[in-house]
């Protein structure tokens, strides 16, 4: 068992952090050489938007949310103790399917608009982004493992 207040303090450490993250992939953007804005809005350079919202969405504002969840608990409920496997897993999951999914569609996102800017055919490109495919895939679905283990956490922790 793990106290609540740690697991608060803890999600909150963690959304700051994620925050720096998120303002560091904000950069490969930002290269000239992607003919910002203009490749990000379309095939394949909108991969990288999408990896930016993805990272944004499960691992920033995500984090925060749960931050908030466990604070209700913890206030609302007077629930002290949580599951500390399951915070770790719900953690561990959230931050590496993140990353994951971010690094893997952002690179493709990458290569694609590289490609693309320099004149290669759009099947090409499609061929050249493969790579990225499984490991964002992969991300994602850790994303919600992970999230599957805070509300199972939650569940058992009501109930006791």
């Amino acid at each position: 068992m793990m106290r609540i207040e740690t697991v608060i303090k803890n999600f909150l450490k963690l959304s700051v952090l994620n925050t720096i993250v998120a303002i560091i992939f904000l950069f490969p953007i930002l290269i000239p050489q992607l003919a910002f804005p203009i490749l990000i809005t379309e095939w394949p350079g909108i991969y990288m938007v999408l990896a930016y919202f993805i990272f944004l969405f499960s691992a920033v504002v995500g984090f925060i949310a749960w931050t908030f969840v466990y604070y209700l608990l913890w206030k609302l409920y007077e629930i002290k103790l949580i599951k500390k496997n399951l915070f770790y897993a719900q953690v561990v999951l959230s931050e590496i399917g993140a990353l994951l999914a971010c690094i893997f569609m952002y690179w493709g996102g990458y290569v694609g608009s590289s490609a693309s800017y320099s004149g290669m055919s759009e099947f090409v490109v499609g061929v050249m982004m493969e790579f990225a495919t499984i490991p964002s895939g992969l991300g994602i679905g850790l994303i919600l493992f992970g999230n599957l283990f805070g509300i199972i956490n939650i569940i058992l922790a009501w109930k006791e």
